[in-house]
């Protein structure tokens, strides 16, 4: 049964269907390859099944979730959105490795009062994935600190830096404007890939809490500076390749309707990485619909040895779903100080579980930067950047 159409962003148009089966959903499919859809991305795990297709009009993404009775399709013309480069581990280019892979976690100006999320994920080939980037005004000087710690990590010969993947949790500034800065003013030495991001419409959050417009516009001329980066839309149950590393997409902002968007931190898209072995929870600033979400549709499949702490510690995602989740280790994206506070549960209360339960040992604070090689090994320190 049809239940409600929407805008979905990026001239994407979703369709919520309640009260269907697995069996409906895939003689939808066969239905579409039946009128000249190719079959572009499948992925299927215990919480959604999910197909793309594509035909000379259309894209077309459908994902049935067992644990809702609910299918989603997400419509758009062809050439407005793009699925992921790679869907499959066979069909990521053959690439050399150089070096290990591994997981930074940068600092950003905190004493200036930045903040946000900015992580460097070296790939094996020196290639990076860069998640989010932290925030930024003129006064910061991030985006400078985020060009030198790229070129500390670069073990490439060329000296250039690729970044594979730019990945965006959510449009609120201080996740993005950092590396629109650093983009914009080292764009002669960058090659950037893909944009991996799912924008909700402006229409979407108009009336949401703190909403942010402003990263189409800034996408744009970083594309621009650097030639060109191609956009890909994400929707739930996608799977995608980025050299050795996997990720899943366990919820973006279409899983929201038929509700509003009362908070723009609900746009956060949440993704479970694996590289080299070790699984990594990402989770942006997501809260309250991804937690229940996600521990409805997946319960313990999304156990992971790593975890993002989501909002920097502020009201951010569950104690259910972080007990769910059941990390080995912490990232925790925010200053020292500001852990300090929040460890002790009087701002958020899941803090304070989150300290206790996982013990300081095993969380890394953003301050000062560190990096962890992987496969990652409970109790092995992490190295501080001498950048």
């Amino acid at each position: 049964m049809l239940s409600g159409i929407s805008d979905a962003g990026d001239n994407c148009i979703e369709y919520y269907y309640t009260d269907t089966t697995l069996a409906a959903f895939d003689a939808y499919c066969e239905k579409l390859k039946n009128n000249g859809y190719t079959l572009k991305v499948s992925n299927e795990n215990p919480g959604v099944k999910a197909a793309g297709f594509s035909s000379s009009k259309a894209n077309v993404y459908a994902y049935f979730v067992p644990s809702e009775s609910s299918v989603r399709i997400i419509a758009s013309a062809v050439g407005s959105t793009n699925f992921q480069p790679y869907p499959t581990a066979e069909s990521v280019p053959e690439f050399k490795k150089i070096t290990d892979s591994k997981i930074t976690q940068m600092a950003l100006n905190y004493d200036l009062g930045n903040f946000g999320n900015c992580y460097i994920i070296t790939l094996a080939d020196g290639s990076f994935v860069v998640m989010d980037g932290g925030g930024w005004n003129a006064e910061y000087g991030d985006d400078t600190r985020l060009f030198n710690l790229l070129k500390h990590l670069n073990k490439r010969e060329d000296g250039k830096i690729v970044i594979a993947a730019y990945i965006l949790s959510h449009a609120h500034w201080d996740h993005y404007r950092n590396f629109f800065n650093f983009v914009k003013n080292h764009s002669s030495q960058l090659k950037i890939e893909a944009c991996y991001t799912n924008i909700a419409s402006d229409n979407a959050v108009y009336n949401s809490n703190n909403p942010d417009l402003g990263f189409p516009g800034c996408f744009a001329t970083m594309s621009n500076a650097v030639g060109g980066i191609i956009p890909v839309k994400l929707h739930t149950g996608m799977k995608f390749y980025v050299r050795n590393a996997e990720f899943e997409v366990m919820y973006t902002q279409e899983d929201i309707f038929p509700d509003r968007i009362n908070y723009f931190n609900e746009t956060s898209t949440v993704l479970r990485m694996t590289l080299e072995g070790t699984t990594v929870m990402w989770n942006g600033d997501a809260k309250n619909w991804a937690s229940k979400g996600i521990v409805k549709r997946y319960g313990s499949y999304v156990k992971s040895d790593i975890c993002t702490v989501a909002h920097h510690g502020y009201d951010g995602m569950t104690q259910a779903y972080y007990t769910t989740v059941a990390p080995v280790l912490l990232l925790w994206p925010t200053s020292q100080k500001n852990v300090a506070t929040l460890r002790t549960g009087s701002t958020y209360a899941v803090d304070k579980y989150l300290w206790d339960t996982i013990g300081k040992d095993n969380i890394i604070i953003a301050e000062p930067t560190q990096t962890i090689t992987l496969p990652y090994v409970k109790g092995t320190a992490p190295v501080t950047e001498p950048y």
